[in-house]
């Protein structure tokens, strides 16, 4: 029995070497690190501030600033103006124009007739309807400034359209000279010629009268008409008369 159980011993021990001798062997762990892909975009830290506002307290509202002239002081509130032009049958001019002399304003009417803009000051404005290559002026009017206001204001022309001489003046010292003559004009069928003087018009001598001044005696609603003079005629004649009409450009 002791040989029996000194052989089971013995081939136990034997068994138990040879699986220690197999058995694998564990390796000690190492953390290893993997290279960086340069293609790889390193993480950024986020520069945005977010503020918040507790519920009990509203959030600040920013006020722009009020324009300012370059010596600082704060500009007014512009007002709202709005013109409006027709002729007094209800149709609206084909063109025209709202200008201020004072101002520096020229603004072409729109299809409607309608002219918006926006001012800071007070200024006198007028209407112009161009009828071919006379016009026709409406009364001026001041509009006041109010500040962040609103104003319209109505034009309103006749319904028949400028006529005049027909033809191109300058100022001279005694009195219009004729620059040029339209040969569709009145003033071609008075005999009126490039060169001469127009010295009186409706009574009024023109050696006294503006370009301007004697354009608003000149013209006038078509088929009226107007009395002058030429320097070449001689005092006992009379004046002459002519019928305004109306001429395309």
């Amino acid at each position: 029995m002791r040989k029996i159980a000194a052989l089971i011993f013995t081939i136990t021990a034997i068994g138990l070497l040879l699986w220690r001798q197999h058995e694998p062997t564990s390796l000690p762990s190492k953390q290893i690190s993997l290279p960086k892909s340069p293609h790889t975009k390193p993480k950024r830290k986020s520069n945005r501030r977010v503020q918040t506002f507790p519920p009990e307290t509203s959030r600040p509202t920013l006020e722009r600033p009020m324009p300012s002239t370059e010596d600082g002081v704060p500009m007014s509130q512009p007002m709202r103006l709005r013109f409006y032009t027709q002729n007094e049958d209800g149709s609206i001019p084909r063109r025209g124009a709202i200008l201020s002399d004072d101002c520096e304003y020229r603004l072409p009417l729109s299809k409607t007739g309608e002219v918006e803009l926006f001012l800071r000051q007070e200024c006198e404005f007028y209407a112009v309807r161009y009828d071919g290559l006379f016009r026709l002026y409406s009364d001026p009017v001041v509009v006041p400034y109010i500040e962040s206001g609103s104003i319209e204001q109505e034009f309103f022309f006749p319904i028949a359209r400028t006529g005049g001489f027909g033809i191109r003046i300058d100022e001279a010292e005694e009195g219009i000279h004729v620059l040029y003559v339209y040969p569709s004009g009145p003033a071609a069928e008075q005999d009126i010629g490039v060169g001469d003087i127009i010295i009186e018009i409706d009574g009024m001598p023109a050696k006294e009268m503006t370009i301007e001044e004697f354009i608003e005696y000149g013209t006038g609603p078509e088929g009226t008409a107007v009395s002058f003079r030429l320097l070449r005629d001689s005092d006992e004649e009379q004046p002459r008369t002519i019928i305004r009409r109306s001429l395309q450009n």
